[in-house]
C-alpha cells in the first residue's frame, strides 16, 4: 500500500470477481490492486488530481491454468473550460468506459470519464479487450 502522503493524498483498494464467457467455456476473473490519488487544490490550477495505481488482473479456467495482467501507472486528471479529462500514460485497460475494455500500452486521453466517456486521443499499441487477450490465453 501506498502512503497517504500525511494526510495529502488519499488512497483506496478494490477487490473482486467476475465470470467472463469466452464463449468455449467460462473463465473466472479477480483483480485486486490499489490507487492512491493528490487532489491539487484552486484557484487557476487546471490540473485537479494525480493519480498512481497498481491492480492486478487474475484470469483462471476449470483447470487452474491462470492469465495475469498488471494495470499499473499514472493518471492526470484537469479541467479544461469545465471539462474534466483524464490522461493515461503506461498501461490502460480503462481506454473507453473505465471497464475491462481495450488495453492500450502507450498514452490515452478520455474527456468526461465519469459521465460519458469518450476517448478522444490514443497513441500506442492497442492490445484490444483485456477479457478476450485472457480467452485467447486461456481456452
Amino acid at each position: 500500500m501506498p502512503s497517504d502522503g500525511h494526510g495529502n493524498k488519499f488512497v483506496f483498494t478494490s477487490v473482486g470477481s467476475f465470470p467472463v464467457d469466452c464463449g468455449s467455456e467460462d473463465i473466472t476473473g479477480h483483480f485486486d490492486g490499489w490507487g492512491q490519488g493528490h487532489v491539487f487544490g484552486p484557484p487557476n490550477n487546471r490540473h485537479v488530481e494525480l493519480g498512481v495505481f497498481h491492480f492486478v488482473f487474475t484470469y483462471t479456467n476449470a483447470d487452474g491454468d491462470e492469465f495475469v495482467w498488471r494495470d499499473v501507472g499514472p493518471d492526470l486528471q484537469y479541467e479544461v473550460d469545465g471539462v474534466l479529462f483524464v490522461a493515461i500514460t503506461g498501461r490502460s485497460t480503462a481506454s473507453g468506459d473505465a471497464g475491462r475494455n481495450n488495453v492500450v500500452l502507450g498514452h490515452v486521453v478520455i474527456r468526461d470519464p465519469f459521465g460519458t466517456p469518450d476517448v478522444v486521443f490514443v497513441a500506442g499499441k492497442d492490445l484490444g479487450p483485456l477479457d478476450d487477450l485472457a480467452c485467447d490465453a486461456l481456452t
